[in-house]
């Protein structure tokens, strides 16, 4: 039986808006350029019901978009109008099946766009719950969020001395439920990860962003049971500070709870 793969088709323009599966973020969308993406999100589908959803921020005039959660096999690609689609967003509205266009001085006038879309879809794989579904919920109390700023801290530190094993230990959770849904073992997807920063930290002029904890955000995802760190503006905080080669790498992670106390190890990159 072959492997699924699951995907967003993302087609928009006019519309400055996040898109998010189960209340997880995939891609943001900008109004000053349309944008056509295919982002893969096997990782973020539930077995079973999923929702689909664009939060938007602002839209102009010319604001359309078409979002659908798909499905194909592990590497087929589907011919266009043939994708399976489990879940659509769309902006117009579609008009009522049956209904043909009307004059253009008879239709109504196109109401503002609503500020979150959302439709929902059901999805069907072999993979066990994901860790994050049942993970203890965080909590935005003064000790829950010093512990998590240091913990960031000193992952950042780890990796600014060149070091990127403490990174790989952090990431069992993600390599052991992620790895299986590429047809990849847990100890290739580390090993990749340590190729990659092997490669990208050697070159000349490459350099590490600073942790600057006055700039974090802490971004509270997937219904509260995992956190983005980023800056203010969005950005991964681990992430090289300039561009080498025309590219500029960057690694944004999700952070879970291992355990509802505070205990060691209680802290883990889950995506």
């Amino acid at each position: 039986m072959s492997t699924p793969i699951f995907y967003l088709h993302v087609e928009a323009r006019g519309v400055q808006a996040e898109v998010r599966l189960n209340d997880a973020p995939i891609i943001e969308l900008f109004v000053e350029y349309p944008q056509h993406a295919f982002p893969t999100i096997s990782e973020w589908v539930i077995n079973g019901e999923n929702v689909l959803s664009v939060h938007v921020q602002q839209a102009d005039e010319t604001a359309q978009l078409r979002i659908t959660l798909c499905q194909a096999s592990l590497g087929d690609i589907p011919e266009p109008g043939s994708e399976v689609e489990l879940a659509i967003v769309e902006w117009p509205p579609p008009l009522p099946a049956g209904a043909t266009e009307v004059a253009e001085v008879a239709a109504p006038p196109m109401p503002p766009m609503p500020p979150i879309l959302r439709a929902v879809g059901f999805a069907t794989h072999s993979w066990a719950p994901w860790y994050w579904q049942s993970a203890p919920p965080f909590t935005a109390d003064r000790r829950s969020v010093a512990e998590l700023i240091t913990w960031l801290r000193d992952l950042h530190a780890t990796l600014a001395a060149g070091q990127i094993d403490p990174l790989a230990a952090n990431s069992q959770f993600k390599f052991s439920e992620v790895a299986p849904v590429y047809d990849m073992t847990t100890a290739e997807a580390q090993t990749r990860l340590t190729q990659t920063w092997a490669h990208i930290s050697a070159q000349p002029g490459w350099e590490i962003a600073a942790f600057d904890e006055a700039d974090v955000d802490l971004r509270v995802r997937c219904d509260g049971r995992l956190i983005e760190p980023c800056t203010r503006d969005g950005l991964p905080l681990i992430r090289q500070i300039r561009p080498v080669g025309g590219d500029r790498w960057s690694m944004p992670i999700f952070v879970g709870r291992t355990h509802r106390d505070y205990v060691a190890g209680y802290l883990a990159i889950v995506r």
